[in-house]
């Protein structure tokens, strides 16, 4: 279907009289939309109440810009699904209730994409400063035109990205040391990754890129010789780039806690590998991944949380 055409699209044909037309392909895309939640202050949802809902949508290229919206009724749950129509975009959801408004971050969507865990929360203290983005990955099925790969790059960085199998936010950022990075997501209220499965893995590299090497939250060695990661979740995958690499989870590093044996996520391969101290691994790892539970847009963020930029 033509995206160009009018909101569901369509075509126009002709059949000659006594005519079979056969092996008719038809290819139907999905439109692109922003599903969301409301809250109110107290976390509970806004059940069947009717709200104002603008969206306002900024070209990747910031050549155009526009805004519609209107009243809205929302579900018994607080959820809302609004279609956009005007293509690869960043947006901005801005709901009004009896008098409070809420607003979200810019949202990157691009061609193809769909939104569905966006949650506002009414009556939040402002923030002290603007907060982060939000960006989608794309689809599992969907490869997004070479043409976005060079904006994508741009702004990836520094914005969270929802996964929306598990509602994760992740984020990439830049750091000296395994070190500093632990350091910036305990400011962030986050934790470095956790990788639950080969399908999150699969999204998290789709997202952030493959050429890249990654700091994750796996320390091999742990004094108590348990099987988790470092925040205490218990490993239920691995993609180890030898087997053997493995055992390193069971042994000891008591004694030498000064130089413990981080993993590392290397982007080419999808493998995880141990970096030793002295290993040429550590100085080609500058990059981590951070992951957030409860990401609620909207939310105050905790006095001393704020990170400095």
């Amino acid at each position: 279907l033509d995206q160009h055409q009018q909101h569901f699209g369509g075509f126009n044909f002709a059949i000659a009289p006594e005519t079979d037309i056969k092996n008719v392909e038809i290819t139907v895309r999905l439109r692109m939309r922003i599903r969301g939640r409301v809250l109110s202050a107290d976390g509970t949802p806004l059940h069947n109440a009717q709200v104002t809902l603008m969206v306002k949508h900024r070209d990747i290229d910031d050549r155009g810009r526009g805004s519609g919206g209107g009243t809205r009724t929302l579900d018994a749950d607080g959820y809302f699904v609004d279609y956009v129509d005007d293509g690869a975009a960043y947006y901005t959801v801005t709901i009004t209730y009896q008098g409070q408004t809420v607003e979200s971050e810019e949202i990157l969507l691009e061609e193809g994409q769909r939104m569905d865990g966006l949650v506002l929360k009414l009556g939040g203290e402002p923030e002290p400063t603007k907060p982060d983005r939000v960006v989608v990955g794309p689809p599992p099925r969907v490869h997004d035109p070479a043409r976005f790969e060079v904006a994508r790059k741009r702004e990836r960085e520094g914005m969270w990205a929802i996964n929306p199998d598990n509602r994760h936010a992740y984020k990439m950022i830049r750091c000296e040391t395994r070190e500093a990075a632990e350091e910036r997501a305990a400011a962030q209220g986050a934790h470095l990754l956790t990788i639950s499965d080969k399908a999150e893995q699969e999204w998290l590299l789709e997202v952030f890129g493959k050429r890249e090497n990654f700091w994750i939250g796996l320390t091999a060695g742990s004094k108590e010789g348990k099987q988790q990661w470092d925040n205490g979740e218990p490993i239920t995958y691995t993609n180890w780039i030898a087997p053997q690499a493995a055992t390193e989870l069971t042994k000891s590093t008591q004694g030498n806690d000064a130089n413990p044996n981080y993993v590392v996520l290397v982007g080419m391969t999808g493998k995880w590998q141990v970096a030793r101290p002295g290993s040429p691994l550590i100085r080609m790892t500058e990059r981590a991944i951070l992951e957030k539970e409860n990401f609620i847009i909207g939310a105050p963020v905790p006095e001393g949380e704020v990170e400095k930029r």
